[in-house]
């Protein structure tokens, strides 16, 4: 299932909270096992290509992947201009619920950030 619609004209600064110009989503997963944050990591990284193909890179870890013993992997999603934002937006809420319903990863915070750079 494709989550990105070319037809439907919506800016990105709609997404979310914050503005951008870009279309950038970046997904962090954080938690204190790296063992348990990899594999969520790449199970979320898994899910979101379904709905976004190839418009999703990583997981890798950032240049910072521990911080106060906490394990971090970021997952990049670039959007073009005119996607379907709501949808988009639905679509990450649900990969996201589907996450957490693992009890391995009940301990783990996982966000998006619309500027990560």
């Amino acid at each position: 299932m494709q989550v990105v619609d070319r037809g439907v004209n919506i800016r990105p600064t709609l997404f979310l909270q914050n503005n951008t110009s870009n279309g950038t989503w970046a997904g962090f997963t954080r938690g204190d096992n790296s063992d348990v944050v990899e594999l969520a990591a790449q199970e979320l990284g898994n899910r979101l290509r379904q709905g976004f193909g190839s418009r999703v890179l990583g997981p890798d870890k950032p240049s910072v992947a521990r911080v106060k013993n906490l394990a971090i992997r970021k997952i990049i999603v670039k959007l073009e201009n005119g996607a379907n934002l709501p949808r988009c937006k639905q679509y990450m809420k649900d990969v996201y619920r589907l996450l957490m319903q693992d009890k391995r990863y009940a301990s783990l915070q996982v966000y998006y950030d619309v500027d990560p750079l």
